[in-house]
């Protein structure tokens, strides 16, 4: 990520570690546990989904981000069922999960 500096138009990177808000202690914990398992889940789940996690868990906590997994989960394996398909993207689903634990909570 990358911030343009608006005097000087310099462009200056950025590390997705500063953006993160680490309220809960288990994100560190969580953030070490999906870098190692990213090298066994690569082929199966995206980039963006394993880094939307981690952010979430930061600000979140774990329940909550478990509660959008399953939330998630269970909205894609009903899209996959009606579509008959067997590999869709995954963030949207996401968002629909994180928006109807909003409603929930």
């Amino acid at each position: 990520m990358a911030i343009q500096d608006i005097k000087s138009g310099e462009i200056h990177q950025l590390s997705l570690l500063l953006l993160m808000d680490f309220q809960y202690y288990q994100a560190y914990l969580l953030l070490i546990l999906f870098v190692f398992l990213y090298f066994y889940v690569r082929d199966y789940i995206g980039d963006g989904d394993l880094l939307i996690f981690i952010l979430l868990t930061t600000r979140y906590g774990l329940v909550i981000v478990f509660q959008i997994m399953l939330i998630s989960s269970i909205i894609t394996l009903i899209y996959m069922k009606y579509q008959r398909t067997t590999q869709v993207r995954y963030i949207p689903f996401i968002l629909m999960g994180y928006l109807i634990n909003l409603i929930m909570i």
